[in-house]
């Protein structure tokens, strides 16, 4: 893969690249919820993260003193926005930040390493744009949206071996191990991208015979990732939280979200989810496969890559991972660079500029992102109901770090982000996790304890949570309706509300209720 065109034009690269990093940052500024623009961001699984990273920051270790499935790179990302900010969602917004610039870096990296362009920086842009504006980004702070920058430096490195095999052998082993590592302790069902590059740089070195960089890129990328591991696993094991770590991180993770579905239902279920995601983009995947056949006709061993990556990734998301909304944001991403790709490349191969106006209007059925255009801006009258329940808890408390919160029947929705009260520093089992009770009963027990006993000051109730019906918050017996009794005997309602979620609830609310102990 030699880059199409070299070119000598009049444009300075660097002041391209320091527009479009401006236009990034502007962009991000207001549509990504955890702007300082934004209210909030009311995801309850961004909020749990940024609870474990608060709760670390306090001194509490991950799976021992706090439990949560996600991996311990993700917790660290979380830890490093609490540093940042401990409140509000400022800190989430730097770490968003960086991440997307690091994406915008490593793209105008694998355009330069194709397409010799002065513009590749402003196309570069278009990468983080596109997942800004899908659905399957949401309110931001997944998993998958920190995992893509990772699987891009993977793409990335497959490339450069395939174009320069010569240059750096044991640095890109190395980078590519560091790849891995990252996203495995990120989220390992996210591997997809990087089994895929994985394949590709195999099936490459082999048949182009070069079986001693294979072997030393092989060991040299296990190494990396095992000094990786070696290191997360040693804080673990420093602070007796090993064992927790592999119990809720692995097997918790593996046995309480199918793990005892059997193959034949898991290919039943692969295929439906397939052909749902695949029909509900269907204009995304018919650019991603035209791109695929102009990129055989030009560039037909990035071609090859990219076609081997989608696929895998495909296949590891929906038949290993969990098939919900966000869960399609790699693969998203993924097919766009493609995109940008074929069409960087038809332009340079036949000269039409005016292709890059059809590329623009083509993408553009695929904004679908409910989220951004109704987030709840400063200067809205959009109600966030932890901002409120934040606000009452903060006039009632001489001092809210004495009290604590917990969430009985939901993942946390944030309140804590508006008030310093106690949540994951008191309580192990703070939320009410997707894990089914059958599969792991100890989180309920933990949970009802704390009712029973009225050990947490505070509890949050989802009024429609798990795609219930909403109900009419001014109307006090129905809401009283839908708490549980074991927990009115022991808490009385003292405010209910609503936050703004479209996708996944009824009339695009997400009903709340703040109860205090009686």
């Amino acid at each position: 893969m030699t880059p199409l065109i070299s070119e000598n034009n009049n444009y300075n690269r660097n002041y391209v690249k320091y527009i479009a990093i401006f236009l990034l940052i502007l962009v991000s500024l207001i549509i990504v919820p955890s702007s300082p623009l934004s209210k909030g961001n009311i995801w309850v699984d961004t909020n749990a993260m940024l609870e474990i990273g608060r709760g670390w920051l306090s001194g509490n270790i991950p799976y021992l003193h706090m439990f949560e499935q996600r991996g311990p790179i993700l917790f660290i990302y979380n830890l490093i926005a609490n540093v940042i900010s401990s409140h509000g969602y400022f800190g989430l917004f730097c770490i968003e930040i960086a991440n997307f610039l690091a994406i915008f870096f490593i793209t105008d990296r694998i355009l330069m390493k194709c397409f010799n362009n002065s513009i590749n920086p402003f196309i570069a842009t278009v990468l983080p744009f596109f997942m800004m504006i899908d659905k399957s980004f949401e309110t931001g702070g997944s998993p998958e949206e920190f995992a893509i920058t990772w699987s891009l430096l993977g793409i990335l490195t497959a490339i450069s071996v395939s174009t320069e095999p010569m240059k750096n052998e044991f640095y890109r082993a190395v980078i590519f191990g560091i790849t891995i590592g990252m996203v495995f302790w990120i989220k390992f069902t996210l591997l997809g991208p990087l089994i895929g590059a994985s394949i590709f740089i195999f099936l490459f070195l082999l048949t182009h015979q070069r079986y001693k960089y294979l072997i030393k890129f092989v060991v040299d990328s296990l190494l990396s990732f095992s000094v990786m591991s070696s290191v997360i696993c040693f804080y673990f094991f420093y602070h007796h939280a090993l064992k927790n770590l592999y119990n809720v991180y692995f097997k918790v993770n593996i046995m309480a979200y199918g793990g005892n579905t059997t193959i034949n239902e898991k290919i039943i279920s692969f295929i439906n989810t397939s052909f749902q995601t695949i029909t509900t983009n269907s204009w995304l995947f018919s650019l991603a496969l035209a791109g695929i056949f102009i990129l055989w006709r030009l560039q037909k061993k990035l071609a090859e890559l990219l076609l081997v990556v989608s696929l895998i990734s495909f296949i590891v998301t929906y038949l290993v991972g969990q098939a919900r909304l966000y869960s399609f944001l790699q693969i998203y991403t993924i097919l766009i660079l493609i995109i940008i790709i074929s069409t960087v490349a038809l332009v340079n191969n036949i000269n039409k500029s005016y292709l890059w106006i059809l590329l623009l209007l083509a993408l553009f059925p695929i904004i679908q992102n409910p989220f951004f255009s109704k987030a709840p801006y400063i200067w809205s009258k959009n109600p966030v109901a932890p901002k409120l329940f934040g606000e009452i808890i903060n006039r009632e408390c001489s001092d809210a770090k004495l009290e604590s919160l917990v969430y009985y029947n939901i993942v946390d929705a944030g309140v804590e982000r508006y008030t310093p009260i106690k949540v994951s520093e008191k309580f192990k089992y703070f939320e009410r996790t997707n894990v089914p009770d059958k599969a792991y009963p100890e989180q309920k027990i933990y949970l009802d304890r704390i009712i029973n006993n009225s050990e947490a000051t505070y509890v949050v109730i989802g009024l429609n949570w798990g795609r219930q019906k909403s109900i009419n918050l001014e109307n006090n017996h129905e809401v009283e309706s839908k708490i549980p009794e074991q927990v009115q005997k022991k808490y009385k309602v003292i405010s209910a509300s609503y936050s703004y979620y479209p996708v996944e609830t009824d009339m695009n609310q997400f009903q709340l209720a703040l109860l205090k102990k009686r």
